[in-house]
């Protein structure tokens, strides 16, 4: 929209849109203020119009002066809100990556615990295995052994059925008790290993031959917890079970070494 202004040479009335003055050609400032009252143009500092003395607000925002303040500020707005966002980020990312750490060693906390956990309980159940093995054999065989004669025979003869020998075995305070804490870590095992699902990248593998030590480790405290089958039948089972469980470990001890 055109208006009409007053050249600051000449005074007459020309349009705001003109480069130079069509009475005089003096220069137009592109620039220029206008007072709203008289349409002359006035100077950047004047209070008051000199032609007709209105007072005339001061356009803060628009001197060169003052708009290089502002484009300075906002400048310093934009580079402290990067500032800010770069430094939130690396706060963000330290805090992940201690995060992490802290997981990957807790992981390998639990690693090392339920391994040797495992581990322990297959000793006591190797010892309750020989133990079924060597009182079943015994008795069957008819076999003398300081070790088994006490649940193998009865009033110095040997029983005639190895289920009442095996029986004898199972009441013995000594066995019962190794044989509980079997059972019991079972159970505690198998709470663990729920902790032990979604590994951290790194230890996805070691992950997996856990849950192969875990299985075989299940077969042969099972075997220990409820003995099945014919001497022989349990006997390979047992010994097949026990070597595996052994196997396992080794693989397993790579990862908490």
């Amino acid at each position: 929209e055109m208006a009409m202004i007053r050249c600051e040479k000449c005074n007459e009335l020309i349009s705001d849109k003109s480069t130079n003055c069509v009475h005089c050609g003096y220069p137009v400032k592109s620039n220029h203020r206008i007072c709203k009252e008289c349409g002359n143009i006035i100077g950047e500092d004047e209070k008051t119009c000199h032609f007709c003395g209105c007072p005339v607000k001061k356009d803060w925002f628009g001197s060169k002066r003052n708009k290089l303040i502002i484009l300075l500020v906002l400048v310093l707005f934009v580079g402290a809100a990067v500032g800010i966002g770069k430094y939130t980020e690396n706060k963000r990312i330290e805090a992940q990556k201690l995060a992490a750490e802290k997981k990957r060693k807790e992981y390998k906390n639990n690693l090392n615990l339920i391994s040797s956990t495992m581990i322990s309980s297959a000793v006591n159940a190797e010892k309750c295995g020989n133990k079924i093995k060597a009182v079943w054999y015994n008795c069957i065989f008819e076999k003398s052994d300081p070790e088994t004669d006490e649940f193998t025979k009865h009033n110095g003869v040997f029983r005639s059925d190895f289920n009442d020998a095996l029986s004898a075995l199972f009441a013995d305070s000594s066995y019962s008790e190794l044989s509980d804490g079997v059972e019991q870590t079972q159970s505690e095992v198998t709470t663990m290993m729920n902790k032990m699902k979604n590994p951290p990248k790194e230890y996805a593998e070691a992950y997996d031959t856990l849950k192969t030590l875990y299985d075989d480790y299940l077969s042969l405290t099972n075997m220990v917890v409820n003995p099945s089958g014919s001497y022989e039948t349990f006997s390979k089972s047992f010994t097949e079970a026990d070597t595996l469980t052994a196997k396992d470990y080794k693989k397993i001890a790579a990862y908490i070494n």
